[in-house]
């Protein structure tokens, strides 16, 4: 089992993306990861508007 948290960005795009011999399970488990990072990302974005 793999530690996504852990795995740095392009890792992850590589995984998710440009792998042709990545199981599917981890394909997609890279690509949730870098989804959950962008949302937080954008996230903290909003609050630092925010706080303008």
């Amino acid at each position: 089992m793999m530690n996504w948290t852990v795995a740095s960005r392009d890792e992850l795009d590589f995984i998710a993306n440009r792998d042709p011999e990545a199981p599917i399970e981890y394909r997609v488990a890279a690509a949730a990861e870098l989804k959950r990072r962008n949302r937080q990302r954008r996230q903290e974005e909003a609050l630092c508007f925010a706080a303008l």
